[in-house]
C-alpha cells in the first residue's frame, strides 16, 4: 500500500499561501526547456498566454490570484507573498526579453519595463475575462498586449501562433 504524505499548516492563510505558492510553480512549464529552434516571440507568447485565464486550469489560478489581491489588503503576510509572486512575474518576463534581445530577435529595449508592463495588462484584462466582459475576449485581449509590446521589441505585431 501506498503511504499518503499528509501536511498540516497552523492556519488557512499558511495553507493558501502554500497553494498559491504551488500554483504559481505550475505556471508556464510549457516556456522551460524550450528548443533553441523555438522563436523568442513565442516563448513570450507561452508567457503572456500563461499570464491569462485561458482556460479552466488558468482560470482557477485566476481565482486564486484574486482572492490574493483582497487578503493583500488587510494581511502583511498575503501582501508580502503577492509582492513576491509578482517580482516572480517580472523577472519572469524581463528575462524572456533580456534574452530575446541577446539573440538579436529583439530590438534593444527596458526589459524591466516590459516586465512591469506585460503583468499589469494581462492582470488588466484578465479581470475582464474573469468578468465576463462581453467586450473583451481572449482572442482581443492577447491581441491587444501583443500589439502594445511589439513596437518596442520590434517584432510584428501579430500574436504568434503557439
Amino acid at each position: 500500500m501506498r503511504e499518503v504524505a499528509r501536511y498540516h499548516f497552523d492556519t488557512r492563510e499558511k495553507l493558501f499561501a502554500e497553494a498559491m505558492t504551488y500554483s504559481f510553480a505550475q505556471t508556464g512549464t510549457d516556456t522551460e526547456g524550450v528548443p533553441d529552434s523555438v522563436s523568442f516571440s513565442v516563448v513570450l507568447a507561452r508567457i503572456l498566454r500563461s499570464m491569462l485565464p485561458t482556460d479552466a486550469e488558468l482560470r482557477q489560478d485566476w481565482k486564486r490570484w484574486q482572492e490574493l489581491w483582497v487578503r493583500a489588503q488587510r494581511d502583511a503576510a498575503a501582501r508580502h507573498l503577492a509582492v513576491d509572486l509578482n517580482d516572480q512575474l517580472h523577472a519572469w518576463v524581463g528575462g524572456a526579453v533580456e534574452r530575446g534581445v541577446r539573440s538579436g530577435e529583439f530590438a534593444a529595449c527596458d526589459a524591466a519595463a516590459l516586465g512591469t508592463l506585460v503583468p499589469a495588462l494581462c492582470d488588466g484584462f484578465g479581470i475582464r475575462l474573469m468578468l465576463e466582459d462581453r467586450r473583451v475576449d481572449l482572442a482581443t485581449a492577447r491581441e491587444t498586449i501583443w500589439r502594445a509590446i511589439a513596437p518596442t521589441l520590434g517584432i510584428d505585431p501579430r500574436f504568434p501562433e503557439v
